[in-house]
């Protein structure tokens, strides 16, 4: 028999008691996953009673915070943690809740029809340990996806089609590259999801895009005269390969060539009698 079935029953007496003060429906959730985690935690470690002790090292082990007890209120990532157990040793202790949470914001509703998934991709977030701060990010693109469809008359995830997950991109037609690349990612995890637990026929994950980011993309920015100078003069020009490390150099501070343009160079690119150097920039030859 599983020990720790008297906490799970005193678990689904908080969430009952929640529900009926009047917790909005997605701070319970959030409580019901938390709850789910911390049984996982304790069996994983051996701990067949729960108290402030266990509670904290819960918190320090799903956020890196550690804290001194269970008072005052911590960051956002802490309290989704903080506040369920806490709750659960109030009600252990005195067999009610002293006080309730109201949302400072309007909590997000999932469709009817998509709560079941829902849920359990929360779960999934977990079994894969994402980072608190990834979940709220992905989840606030998924929230955008399913009140779409929500709004698209669809009441099953049966019944999306790729014509819908394409409508839903379409909203994102200016977006910058890197944050397309995020909402894809997000949708890309979330539809093979749903087609590995057969929420879904098809996997709509294999339609979708890629988006190419570089990895080290930024803005470019100037060196000073006297740091190109400096870097120059500090390749070694006797040696082979320093020859090759200063050619490659000055094509970059004198004629501007980037990398990719660089690596793309043959020998048929020179043309030693008009001293000209032939780049593929951009797809054309300049």
């Amino acid at each position: 028999m599983d020990e720790l079935q008297d906490l799970q029953t005193v678990m689904d007496a908080v969430l009952k008691l929640q529900r009926e003060q009047g917790y909005a429906q997605n701070t319970l959730k959030l409580h019901q996953i938390a709850y789910h985690g911390l049984l996982k935690f304790m069996r994983a470690n051996n701990y067949t009673t729960l108290n402030e002790d266990v509670g904290l090292e819960y918190v320090r082990y799903r956020t890196g915070t550690t804290m001194e007890g269970f008072y005052g209120s911590g960051d956002r990532k802490t309290n989704v943690y903080m506040k369920p157990v806490q709750n659960l040793l109030v009600y252990m202790k005195t067999g009610s809740l002293s006080y309730y949470m109201r949302p400072k914001i309007s909590e997000f509703q999932c469709p009817e029809g998509f709560e079941e998934e829902y849920l359990l991709f929360q779960d999934a977030y977990e079994e894969r340990h994402y980072a608190n701060a990834t979940i709220i990010s992905n989840n606030q693109i998924l929230h955008k996806f399913l009140d779409f469809l929500d709004g698209e008359n669809i009441t099953e995830s049966s019944g999306i089609t790729l014509s819908h997950v394409t409508k839903f991109l379409g909203y994102y037609s200016t977006a910058k590259p890197k944050y397309v690349a995020t909402i894809l990612y997000v949708m890309r995890n979330y539809l093979s999801f749903l087609y590995q637990q057969s929420f879904t026929k098809e996997d709509l994950s294999k339609s979708l895009p890629k988006v190419r980011i570089m990895r080290n993309a930024f803005i470019a920015y100037s060196w000073n005269t006297q740091d190109v100078k400096k870097l120059l003069s500090a390749v070694d020009r006797a040696d082979p390969k320093g020859k090759r490390d200063y050619a490659i150099l000055l094509m970059v501070v004198r004629l501007g060539l980037r990398v990719s343009d660089i690596r793309g160079l043959k020998l048929s690119s020179l043309n030693w009698n008009r001293k000209t150097i032939k780049a593929h920039m951009n797809g054309k030859v300049t």
